[in-house]
């Protein structure tokens, strides 16, 4: 369960700093060097893919998304979503950790209440 939650939350942080518009720009990209591979060699590919002049409907789309998400009042600014990564983090960190705990014996405080005596001959080593 422990991992679960943690896995939750990695993915939550993922997705409020904005994640999911990284990997599907990485998607979109993919295929415009794909398709601009088949048309003429991959130099040719790589500069038609990154210089913004032929986008493909998947980027204008992604483009237009985020536009609209950053000006909701809904969002949080980046400097925001920081804070609140390391709000997280310092409350997980003053959380005490789980162990079991037994106050010891008083024979074990005690020397004098101890029955056992040293071992005769005494080892040598």
């Amino acid at each position: 369960m422990l991992r679960l939650g943690q896995l939750a939350c990695v993915l939550s942080l993922f997705a409020i700093c904005g994640g999911h518009w990284a990997v599907l720009q990485t998607v979109a990209w993919a295929q415009m060097l794909r398709d601009y591979s088949q048309e003429s060699g991959l130099v040719l590919a790589i500069q038609q893919t990154f210089s913004g002049e032929r986008p493909c409907t998947m980027c204008v789309t992604i483009t237009n998304e985020r536009q609209q998400e950053s000006q909701s009042p809904t969002s949080l600014s980046l400097a925001k979503k920081f804070e609140i990564l390391l709000a997280i983090g310092f409350i997980s960190a003053l959380q005490p950790i789980a162990r079991k705990f037994a106050y010891p014996r008083t024979a074990d405080l005690l020397p004098d209440l101890l029955t056992d005596s040293p071992p005769t001959p005494v080892p040598r080593s």
